[in-house]
């Protein structure tokens, strides 16, 4: 029967540790690699998801989409006020009734997004309530929120009257439905998008 030395023992011993030692470093490595290659891809995942899929812009006024959103920013004749709408459904042809049109294809789970520029803030700015000045970005929550609005049909909505770098806004924000919170969260990460340029 053969029987290791103890001195063969003792210089066996540490060399298979030192070899187990490299492969569990080399495995430690590759998981770390691994981890950060995952971790990586992620980020640009989330940032590829996060990002505006398209820009409408004019008149000073801008605004990034998601997929699937559509939108544009007109005037109606040199006296009218400036328009950006945005939704998550197709918009109806400019017109009288284009906000009404666009709400009545709207689903329950559907967001629309209507800021008429009306000019230079109001000269009871600040004496009055009604009006009130604000800083980007825009955000809504529940507080908001209202079951109907005169002149739309959507069961829950939006109208805050605002000046942003002196310019008289309306917005309005309508849901198909009412919203969840994730509902609020998702319209209110295209309003951060929002730039409006000073007078």
């Amino acid at each position: 029967m053969n029987e290791t030395s103890p001195r063969r023992l003792s210089i066996y011993v540490p060399n298979l540790l030192k070899r187990r030692g490299a492969l569990i470093a080399m495995l430690g490595l590759s998981a770390l690699a691994a981890f950060i290659a995952v971790a990586v891809a992620a980020t640009g995942r989330q940032s590829a998801e996060g990002a505006p899929a398209s820009v409408i812009t004019g008149f000073g006024l801008e605004l990034g989409l998601p997929a699937g959103w559509h939108g544009r920013v007109y005037q109606r004749g040199a006296e009218g006020a400036i328009t950006l709408e945005a939704a998550s459904v197709p918009l109806a042809p400019i017109g009288d009734n284009s906000s009404q049109e666009t709400e009545a294809r709207m689903g329950t789970d559907d967001a629309y997004i209507q800021l008429s520029d009306i000019g230079s803030p109001p000269p009871y700015l600040g004496s009055e309530p009604g009006w009130e000045r604000l800083t980007l970005p825009l955000a809504i929550d529940e507080a908001d929120l209202h079951r109907f609005v005169e002149g739309n049909a959507l069961p829950a909505n939006v109208t805050r009257a605002v000046v942003i770098n002196n310019r008289a806004i309306m917005l309005y924000c309508g849901f198909g439905s009412w919203p969840s919170e994730s509902s609020i969260a998702n319209l209110n990460r295209v309003l951060s998008s929002l730039s409006v340029a000073p007078r």
